[in-house]
C-alpha cells in the first residue's frame, strides 16, 4: 500500500483549472485555488478517514467561503490550506456528507482520481 505523502504528491499534481471549483480565480500561480472540496474527497477515496468543512471570512469578496480537507486516522491533512489567506481562521466546523456534493463536483471528483493515475 503506498504512503499518505505519496497519495497526497498525486493529488496535487493533478491539479489545473478543470478540477478547480473556483475556475475564474484559477490561474496557475496557486495550484490549490478550488481544489479543498475535490481533493478532500480523492485523499478519502485512497485513504479512508473523514472530510470536514469550515468556513472563513474572505475580505476581498466579502463573504464566508467554504473549506475542505481530511482526518485520516486521527490526523488532520490540509493539503489546500495555502489556498486561504494567512490569516483566515476556519469557523463552524462540522463533518461533510456526500449527499451534499453537487453534480458538478462529482464531475471534479472523478477527474482529478482519473488524473491520479492510481
Amino acid at each position: 500500500m503506498k504512503n499518505l505523502w505519496h497519495y497526497i504528491q498525486e493529488v496535487r499534481s493533478a491539479w489545473d483549472m478543470d478540477t478547480s471549483e473556483d475556475e475564474e480565480a484559477w490561474d496557475g500561480s496557486r495550484a490549490s485555488t478550488g481544489q479543498s472540496r475535490v481533493s478532500a474527497l480523492v485523499l478519502k477515496h485512497f485513504c479512508g478517514g473523514k472530510v470536514l468543512k469550515g468556513t472563513y471570512y474572505h475580505w476581498r469578496s466579502n463573504k464566508n467561503i467554504l473549506h475542505y480537507w481530511n482526518v485520516i486516522d486521527g490526523v488532520t491533512v490540509d493539503i489546500t490550506r495555502d489556498e486561504l489567506p494567512e490569516t483566515a481562521e476556519i469557523e463552524h466546523i462540522r463533518d461533510a456528507t456526500n449527499d451534499e456534493f453537487g453534480v458538478e463536483t462529482n464531475r471534479k471528483y472523478e477527474l482529478l482520481l482519473k488524473r491520479t493515475g492510481l
